[in-house]
């Protein structure tokens, strides 16, 4: 997955990671060498978190896929403490 952020209405790439989607119960995990993503998937929205090695959550995620010509069919990010 590409994670991207929005800067002045545009996407600027944070980076990317690999990630395992479990069709069964609708959930996409990431892992990274800072910690884990754990979403659930509703139709063009995920939530979740982003938890730290030791489980602690760090940051609370809601993704919305975009619709627009610089990112078609990609999620943008919109953190919450």
């Amino acid at each position: 997955m590409r994670l991207d952020k929005i800067v002045e209405g545009k996407p600027v790439t944070m980076g990317a990671v690999e990630c395992l989607h479990h069709a069964e119960d609708h959930t996409l995990t990431c892992e990274f060498p800072r910690g884990m993503f754990r979403f659930t998937i509703e139709g063009t929205r995920m939530q979740g978190t982003m938890t730290l090695p030791d489980k602690t959550v760090w940051r609370k995620i809601s993704l919305q896929r975009a619709r627009t010509q610089v990112a078609v069919n990609s999620f943008h990010l919109v953190t919450t403490s």
